[in-house]
C-alpha cells in the first residue's frame, strides 16, 4: 500500500515522479545545512569565559588579530554555554539559526506540500499517518494521545524548572532569557549547583 501497488496505472505513475522530487529535495534540504559555513570574529576579551584550551584551538585572523568561531560542534556549543559576551552569543546564534539559508525554506515548503500529496493519493488523511502506519503507535492519533500523557506529566516540573532558570539568569543581569541564554544559564546553574564543570571533569575523559 505504502509503495502504490492498490493504484491505478496514472496514478502510480505520478506517485513514482513525487517520490523521486521528494527524495531529491530531502537530500538537498540537508546538504544545504551540512555544508553551510558561517562564523563570527571575537577578540580575546570578546572570548571571556572560555578556557584557555578552547581559544587555542580557535583560528586566529592575523589581520584583524580575531579569533574565528565557527558553527562546528566544537566551537558552537561551549561558546554558548560559557562566553560571557551576549552579543556575541546572540551572533552566533542566529547564524546557527539561520543554517542552509533562505533557499532551505522554499525547499520545506515544497518537501511538506509533496509529502501531503503523497499521503492523500495513498488514502491517508495525512503524513503522519502515513508514517506511523505499520509502526507500534499505528497512527498519528495514538502519537497525539502518548505526547499529551506525557506533557501531563512532565508539565509541572518542567515549569518549575523554566521559572528556576529565568530566575537564575536575573540573578545573571539578564531582564529576559532569550535563545542565546539558555545554555549559558544551565551551565552556570550546573557550576553552581552541582559543581560540575565541563572544562574540569574533561581531564577525567582525555580522547584516546
Amino acid at each position: 500500500k505504502k509503495m502504490g501497488f492498490e493504484l491505478d496505472d496514472k496514478a502510480y505513475k505520478q506517485l513514482k515522479q513525487s517520490l523521486k522530487k521528494l527524495q531529491a529535495l530531502q537530500i538537498t534540504f540537508s546538504h544545504n545545512i551540512n555544508n553551510y559555513s558561517d562564523y563570527i570574529l571575537c577578540t580575546k576579551e570578546e572570548l571571556d569565559g572560555m578556557s584557555e584550551r578552547y581559544v587555542s584551538l580557535l583560528p586566529y585572523d592575523i589581520k584583524t588579530k580575531k579569533y574565528t568561531v565557527t558553527l562546528a560542534y566544537p566551537h558552537l556549543h561551549p561558546f554558548l554555554a560559557q562566553a560571557t559576551n551576549r552579543a556575541k552569543r546572540k551572533e552566533l546564534a542566529d547564524k546557527a539559526g539561520s543554517r542552509g539559508g533562505k533557499k532551505n525554506l522554499d525547499i520545506f515548503n515544497r518537501i511538506i506540500t509533496l509529502r501531503h500529496d503523497i499521503a492523500t493519493t495513498l488514502g491517508y488523511e495525512h503524513h503522519a499517518d502515513f508514517r506511523t502506519d505499520g509502526r507500534t503507535a499505528k497512527n498519528a492519533k495514538t502519537v497525539r494521545a502518548f505526547h499529551a500523557a506525557i506533557q501531563k506529566k512532565v508539565e509541572k516540573q518542567a515549569k518549575k524548572d523554566i521559572e528556576m532558570i529565568k530566575g537564575y539568569g536575573k540573578k545573571l543581569g539578564l531582564t529576559k532569557v532569550d535563545n542565546e541564554d539558555w545554555s549559558y544559564v544551565i551551565n552556570a546553574i550546573k557550576k553552581e549547583q552541582l559543581n560540575l564543570d565541563p572544562e574540569e571533569t574533561r581531564q577525567y575523559f582525555p580522547y584516546d
